[in-house]
This record gives structure tokens, C-alpha cells and sequence, in this order.
């Protein structure tokens, strides 16, 4: 089966239940937050939420937003923005390129939006990004594991 991406709306009540579960299992991002973000979809913030869906399985997730965790602890980034964020694959789907198709995804819809330039930050899958061209910008220390923030000019 071909992996289709498509836009979350604040009405995808179970879409975003299902991958909230998935960010508080992975980052511990409360359930509640997550669906308030969504569901409320404040356009300042959430510029869009993708879910890849291989048949009607959600196998990843990730947005597109103005603010992140990172941007609270280190103000400094505030300037940033937007950031590719909460990008997700689920355990059993991990290693198939489908992290790879929704960062492409998001990117494209970056460029729909005229912007040129994404950041985002990893402590789990820099090579992912590396591999698409993400250069890094700083280390840091970011809830206690070693995080790397990256960046990339789209064209």
C-alpha cells in the first residue's frame, strides 16, 4: 500500500487522541495539551498537523509549528520559527522511510506557506535529519538528554 499524507483538523477527535497517546508514551507531552493544541489549532501556533496512514493505519505524525518546548526553555530561539516538530513514527513501523515521507511532506507545505527556512530539534533521530539535509546549529542540554537544534533553507 501507498503511504497517503493528509492534514489534521481540530475534528480529527480521534486521530489526535490516538497520537497524543503516542507523545506521552515518547516525550511525556500531556494528553490534555497536546488535544487542547490541536483542537483549539490557534493559527499563531499550529501552522498544520500531518498523519501518514498506510491503509487506514496512522503509522507517523508531525507539524508544523511556531512555538515549541525548546522556545520556553531557551528564549533565545523565540526568533526561530517555524519549527518541524513532533515528528513521530510508530514503534512498529519504525526503519520503512515513513519518518522520511512525512518530513517531506511537511517541508512541501512549508513552501506552499512561501516560507524557505524550518528549524527543529532531535535527541533521537539526528541522522534522519542529516540525511535531508539539516544542518546543525547548537548542542544543548533540553530535558535532560542531548539535543541537537537543526536547520534547513528549503530551496
Amino acid at each position: 500500500m501507498v503511504p497517503k499524507c493528509s492534514q489534521v483538523k481540530p475534528i480529527d477527535t480521534k486521530l489526535i487522541d490516538k497520537f497524543s497517546n503516542w507523545y506521552l508514551e515518547e516525550w511525556g507531552i500531556p494528553k490534555e495539551r497536546t488535544i487542547s493544541r490541536l483542537v483549539n489549532h490557534p493559527d499563531d501556533d499550529v501552522l498544520v498537523q500531518l498523519v501518514l496512514k498506510v491503509g487506514n493505519s496512522i503509522v507517523a505524525t508531525g507539524g508544523l509549528y511556531n512555538n515549541t518546548g525548546l522556545t520556553l526553555i531557551f528564549p533565545k530561539y523565540t526568533a526561530l520559527a517555524p519549527w518541524i516538530a513532533q515528528l513521530y513514527t510508530d514503534k512498529h513501523h519504525r526503519g520503512k522511510g515513513y519518518g522520511t515521507i512525512l518530513l517531506k511532506s511537511l517541508e512541501e507545505y512549508a513552501l506552499q506557506l512561501g516560507i524557505t527556512q524550518v528549524y527543529l530539534f532531535t535527541s533521537t533521530a539526528e541522522k534522519l535529519y542529516l540525511i535531508n539535509g539539516y544542518k546543525q546549529v547548537e548542542r544543548l542540554k533540553y530535558r535532560d538528554a542531548n539535543t541537537v537544534v537543526m536547520e534547513k533553507n528549503l530551496f
